[in-house]
């Protein structure tokens, strides 16, 4: 069936590549050397590069808004380091997990804890003090922070269910690994890159993470 697909390219075989003989204790699913000469994984590459990429941006912002979470980012940075220090593939998916999980319940409590009562105090106080003039003015501001409020909830939302569903792939990634790579063969390139569960959907979590932190600090 997939054969008589219009673009499809065979994957080729596994080749010796540039920096010789991978050496590496972190192997993710993925044939080595399959696409590229010089990246022994290619998906494991482009994606790590967005994800620094990412990363860079978040700094940038942090230092010019005058941000305290760059503190937080360079305490990713050291798990990061203490990740390839342990060369746990297992460590850097729970950690993963749980900053993710943390990330989340951390942004619905400053939205329901403590950002809602505050505005709400505010609205009623200066409700009671403002002419009649001046209310729409409130009410326009009024609908303005319910509206950032709004977008926000959509924020977190639709980053709950982007990393949920990288973690998920992920995890299939690593449990049916060998049934990947063979569909990866079947469809061939580049629709085999779909299936590389450990790099496009892992990068949507890390993207909808970073994106929290900038757009929530």
């Amino acid at each position: 069936m997939f054969e008589k697909l219009s673009l499809r390219i065979p994957y080729p075989p596994p080749q010796e590549g540039f920096w010789g003989q991978p050496t590496s204790t972190l192997n993710w699913c993925e044939e080595d050397y399959v696409i590229s000469h010089y990246a022994a994984e290619i998906t494991n590459t482009l994606t790590n590069l967005l994800f620094m990429a990412l990363g860079v941006q978040g700094v940038r912002t942090c230092l010019k808004y005058e941000h305290d979470m760059v503190f937080v980012i360079a305490y990713l940075g050291y798990l990061l380091a203490y990740y390839h220090y342990i060369q746990d593939p297992s460590f850097h998916q729970n950690a993963f997990t749980i900053l993710f999980l943390a990330t989340v319940f951390r942004s619905l409590y400053t939205m329901e804890a403590i950002l809602r009562p505050t505005l709400s105090d505010k609205y009623a106080n200066n409700s009671r003090r403002t002419s009649l003039s001046d209310k729409e003015t409130l009410y326009s501001s009024i609908r303005i922070d319910q509206a950032i409020i709004r977008e926000m909830r959509w924020i977190v939302a639709m980053g709950f269910i982007t990393c949920a569903a990288g973690i998920a792939a992920w995890t299939l990634d690593n449990l049916r690994c060998g049934d990947f790579v063979q569909w990866r063969h079947r469809v061939g390139l580049p629709w085999g890159i779909l299936l590389e569960g450990h790099g496009a959907p892992d990068d949507w979590a890390r993207s909808e993470l970073l994106y929290y932190l900038g757009y929530l600090a």
